[in-house]
């Protein structure tokens, strides 16, 4: 009795998916903004806490994010093209290293985010006081520190 092949999933299955973490991560987005107006109002506090938060995603997503979807998965997807022997190990590899090479881009990346906390708040928020200059770099420093981002 033969053994039953396992298919791919289907590219509508794999697109819905998709389509569905992205509504919730949306939804979810929309819910964090709703509980940081109602907390935090519209004054000094929200715009640093604002540029808190944006920091470190906008530094990941100029650096990295491209590298992520125009390098990794095309490449990872380009060794399951010709399907031939030992190919998912290497797919696996370059993963790995790939991954490995991320991760201490990010950590580096955070270390120098920590080093200069105020001077990237200054470059980023320039028309801030002083005041709110060290609460936004405060609240960017424990972000990175907590690992939060």
């Amino acid at each position: 009795m033969p053994t039953p092949q396992k298919s791919a999933p289907s590219p509508v299955r794999t697109v819905s998916l998709m389509i569905g973490a992205t509504a919730v991560a949306k939804a979810l987005g929309m819910v964090r903004m709703m509980c940081f107006a109602r907390f935090y109002g519209d004054g000094e506090a929200a715009a640093a806490f604002s540029t808190a938060l944006d920091l470190p995603l906008t530094f990941f997503d100029l650096l990295l994010g491209a590298a992520i979807a125009g390098c990794f998965i095309p490449a990872y997807n380009s060794f399951f093209k010709g399907l031939g022997s030992g190919e998912g190990e290497k797919a696996d590899a370059f993963a790995s290293v790939f991954l490995n090479t991320i991760l201490l881009l990010t950590g580096a990346m955070t270390l120098a985010g920590m080093v200069f906390t105020d001077a990237i708040v200054a470059l980023a928020a320039p028309g801030f006081d002083a005041g709110t200059a060290a609460l936004a770099a405060g609240m960017y420093f424990e972000s990175l520190r907590q690992g939060e981002v």
